[in-house]
């Protein structure tokens, strides 16, 4: 019941976790300097960092009239460090040209790169030598453990389109891409 909870939250400990997050765009474009053609680069960075603290004390959880249960037993403390850095770039060309007023021509190629790279450390004690102060030194050796784990992909595409339309009426398209 409510004693359950309000116990929980008061003797339970804490799980805390702080998360940064940055993210960065930049984008060139070059339009019009033939007419009807257009080139676009666009870089992007993303780096986030993430500190999870996790404490679990012991505690009893009563009845009416006694002791229940231990709660979180054996206690523990854990530390968790993520990293992430993703970085993606794209090179566009554009061109688009009419000829005898109803004869419409576009054309798109680009280019895309991304690389992506994600690290997670888990350290953790259990069993700790106090109830009351968080520290991996504290916990049993035989119960310790530390787990990294590193994800990487990348990919590069090449893709292009062309459009032809007679009168904004009749459409004919043909597209590639290669990743």
């Amino acid at each position: 019941g409510a004693r359950s909870a309000t116990a929980f939250m008061k003797d339970g400990g804490y799980s805390d976790y702080k998360r940064n997050f940055l993210d960065a765009v930049v984008e060139m474009k070059l339009a019009e300097f033939v007419k009807g053609f257009q080139l676009r680069a666009v870089y992007s960075n993303q780096f986030r960092i993430g500190d999870r603290e996790q404490f679990f004390r012991t505690f009893e959880l009563w009845d009416r009239f006694k002791p229940r249960v231990w709660e979180h037993n054996p206690n523990f403390f854990q530390r968790t460090k993520e990293l992430t850095l993703n970085t993606t770039m794209q090179l566009l060309a554009n061109y688009n040209k009419t000829f005898n007023k109803n004869h419409n021509l576009a054309f798109l190629a680009g280019y895309q790169w991304e690389d992506l790279r994600s690290e997670n450390l888990v350290t953790r004690a259990t069993t700790l030598a106090s109830n009351t102060t968080p520290s991996l030194n504290l916990g049993d050796n035989t119960t310790k453990i530390a787990t990294e784990s590193i994800n990487t992909y990348a990919y590069q595409s090449y893709f292009g389109r062309i459009n032809y339309n007679y009168a904004g009426k009749y459409l004919l398209q043909f597209n590639v891409r290669r990743d």
